[in-house]
């Protein structure tokens, strides 16, 4: 949702292809966006809550507990509609294992393919208790190599940066976000870290798939990883000074993240 939302701060036209119960008020949730629902008994629902870390260097950082109640619909290269098929940009980010290796080749050649794959690596437990691990994405490859850009943040690995190493090897564009530090862009495989400009942090909530849609929008525009890394970086530290979609980019945003 904070994808697709904050996409349609930059752009006119943006599109949901997702799995929801008719009961699930999709024009409160997508508002403005063209959503292609296709109907699942329940829909998806996470609940997070943040606590403080304490790093060894004496920074703090947060780190999340989920618990969800998946939807058991899982998204494919069938349920691309022709007009979906022929998108500008195709950002796959499930939340829970829900989208299929086969959609990779539901798009046209000239379509972008970008990912964010937290959701791969998502497992639950009876109580809907969530893990995360690398191991737990046994596609990774495939779609490391079908992709032009992948965001993921250093959290969804556990903080392991021979995963993130391993995997930009296969990736011909990668990003880590490592939150108020800023992100490790990869490029060809060589990383380069971006800063974060310093903020008071409000809430976190959406800060990852806000940088995603920017970073993969400013790509799309421009093709800098560099100076799409910095954008989203801004754009993603101002959203996380305001509460829940409060965060959502704003036109104040944009113009001072993109003026420089």
């Amino acid at each position: 949702m904070y994808s697709s939302r904050a996409a349609k701060s930059f752009v006119p036209n943006v599109s949901v292809l997702t799995a929801a119960a008719r009961t699930f008020d999709l024009d409160e949730a997508f508002p403005g966006l063209d959503v292609h629902r296709v109907d699942a008994p329940v829909t998806t629902q996470f609940e997070n809550v943040y606590t403080d870390l304490k790093q060894t260097d004496g920074t703090v950082r947060k780190v999340r507990t989920q618990v969800v109640r998946p939807c058991p619909v899982i998204l494919g290269k069938h349920l691309v509609t022709p007009e979906l098929s022929q998108a500008r940009i195709a950002h796959l980010g499930p939340i829970c294992n829900e989208i299929d290796v086969d959609i990779l080749t539901a798009f046209q050649p000239n379509t972008l393919i970008c990912l964010t794959p937290q959701g791969w690596l998502r497992r639950w437990d009876g109580a809907g208790r969530v893990t995360q691990s690398a191991g737990h994405w046994t596609k990774a490859r495939a779609f490391l190599q079908a992709a032009q850009a992948v965001v993921l943040s250093i959290d969804d690995i556990d903080g392991d940066w021979d995963v993130a190493n391993e995997w930009a090897k296969h990736a011909r564009l990668m990003v880590v976000t490592i939150g108020p530090r800023g992100c490790v862009t990869y490029l060809n495989g060589a990383p380069e870290t971006v800063p974060a400009p310093s903020v008071h942090e409000v809430e976190a909530t959406g800060a990852g798939d806000i940088f995603a849609a920017t970073f993969f929008l400013q790509m799309a525009a421009h093709g800098d990883a560099l100076r799409a890394s910095g954008v989203a970086n801004c754009i993603a530290a101002h959203s996380v000074t305001r509460p829940r979609l409060e965060g959502l980019p704003t036109r104040a945003d944009i113009a001072r993240c993109t003026s420089g």
